[in-house]
């Protein structure tokens, strides 16, 4: 099950907009391809670019909240090592072998609905403060 971009989604930073929907991206094309029935390898290597691609987000997102004197900075950074933790643990199910259903499932009950969740809760208080230190 994909879920799309949504607008609503949308910080009004546009560089952390093309990280977040890259990220939507990356993780539905994760949950296709095992759903598809895409090899260990093929999946193996999109969870490192997702991973990658990740962190750099997150340390991006991390030195724009330094840069605005963000109050929320510690909440994220939390939430952001969930978020990595989540992509290594899908890393090691692959490694043991786990059944793909069982892997696709757990990448849309844990990557795609946490990320969507994270962008529309703590990425948008975030996006509401810089926005009001703008004014």
């Amino acid at each position: 099950m994909a879920i799309d971009w949504d607008e609503s989604l949308r910080l009004g930073h546009d560089a952390i907009d093309i990280q977040h929907r890259e990220i939507f991206a990356q993780i539905n094309r994760l949950s296709e391809k095992i759903s598809e029935g895409a090899d260990n390898l093929e999946v193996r290597e999109l969870l490192n670019y997702l991973n990658t691609y990740a962190k750099k987000h997150f340390f991006d997102e991390e030195k724009l909240m330094v840069e605005y004197g963000y109050y929320g900075l510690h909440k994220q950074k939390k939430q952001h090592t969930q978020f990595k933790n989540e992509i290594d643990e899908l890393s090691q199910l692959l490694r043991k072998k786990v059944p793909a259903i069982d892997l696709a499932l757990r990448i849309e009950t844990t990557l795609l609905r946490y990320f969507m969740n994270h962008v529309s809760g703590l990425d948008k208080e975030l996006s509401d403060f810089i926005n009001f230190q703008n004014k």
